[in-house]
């Protein structure tokens, strides 16, 4: 696997190898936690599911077992076999591919999750579009970013209880903690918050 160099103040501020593209596989537990919150309100199972980021397809295998539609794309082609597999620049594309309803991924750190975010926005449907974003516990408390969830319709956040293993096989304790944050543009009123227990 390859790696770059970073030293992103988001991950602590210290000097450590990252996957090339940010690619870390999301544990199964991770896609399953999210799935009853959103069919609890959100969507229904005959919803299309886009996953843009889905690198092997560890979350596209999840969500396969939950729902009928579910398209996968990578701006990467990790030769997975995932089924309906597209080669393709999330940020980059610019007609309607898939008649989607829902986005769900695990984006890019730094500042590419939030272009991730703003593009889901613009390309879902205004009428019944969902996006769901795995990103730090902390992602809402940056003044920068506030407008996603002021401008936007931010339904709620699910943070999960049990921190991640990103490296499969480490032995070290995770550093940081996870939640999931839910936009849908059917959602009224204010914003919820909920935990999830592993």
């Amino acid at each position: 696997m390859s790696f770059i160099k970073a030293n992103d103040s988001a991950m602590g501020g210290s000097n450590f190898d990252r996957n090339v593209l940010d690619y870390y596989p999301t544990p199964d537990w991770i896609t399953e936690a999210i799935i009853p919150i959103l069919l609890n309100g959100h969507i229904l199972k005959d919803y299309t599911i886009w996953e843009p980021a889905c690198g092997e397809g560890h979350m596209v295998r999840v969500l396969n077992r939950h729902f009928q539609f579910v398209n996968a794309t990578d701006i990467e082609n990790y030769e997975s076999g995932i089924e309906g597999f597209y080669k393709l620049d999330f940020l980059k594309f610019n007609q309607q591919l898939f008649p989607e309803n829902c986005i769900i991924t695990n984006p890019p750190y730094g500042n590419m999750a939030e272009k991730f975010i703003v593009k889901a926005l613009e390309v879902l449907p205004k009428r019944d579009g969902v996006c769901a974003f795995l990103m730090r516990n902390e992602y809402d408390c940056a003044k920068t970013r506030a407008y996603l969830f002021n401008k936007y319709p931010f339904a709620g956040k699910v943070v999960l209880t049990t921190r991640p293993k990103w490296i499969e096989g480490s032995t070290g304790s995770p550093r940081h903690n996870y939640a999931w944050y839910i936009w849908d543009y059917k959602h009224t009123g204010h914003p919820y918050i909920e935990y999830y227990v592993k």
